[in-house]
């Protein structure tokens, strides 16, 4: 095989990798697209068992958070506790908090820290 015929090999080699590789990404760009404009509906909570719910914003006033945006913040996290609940369960509640959901109702969210 002579050198001309290998390197259009490789180059022919080399561009069907590369058309590959931006037909994968386009088609995950795709998907990601079409699955961000679907609503997303949980189904109501059901059952005879009670579930405890606890909310807490925990902040360490110790430690900065060096991957924070604005420096000098403290590093902080968003805790949801559920828990088994002594009794029957009373009455059923959303899925969301409403301390964390976004503004204006809605389902499941994926919001930003700060």
């Amino acid at each position: 095989m002579s050198k001309k015929g290998l390197a259009r090999r490789i180059l022919k080699g080399f561009l069907i990798f590369v058309i590959s590789v931006v037909l994968v990404i386009g088609a995950l760009f795709a998907s990601v697209r079409i699955e961000h404009g679907r609503e997303l509906t949980l189904p109501t909570p059901t059952g005879s068992l009670a579930v405890g719910r606890a909310l807490y914003d925990w902040t360490d006033d110790v430690h900065e958070d060096v991957l924070a945006p604005v420096p000098g913040t403290h590093r902080e996290v968003l805790v949801w506790i559920w828990y088994p609940a002594a009794g029957q369960l009373a009455e059923t509640s959303d899925y969301v908090p409403l301390q964390v959901r976004p503004p204006g109702g809605g389902g499941l969210s994926v919001f930003s820290w700060r």
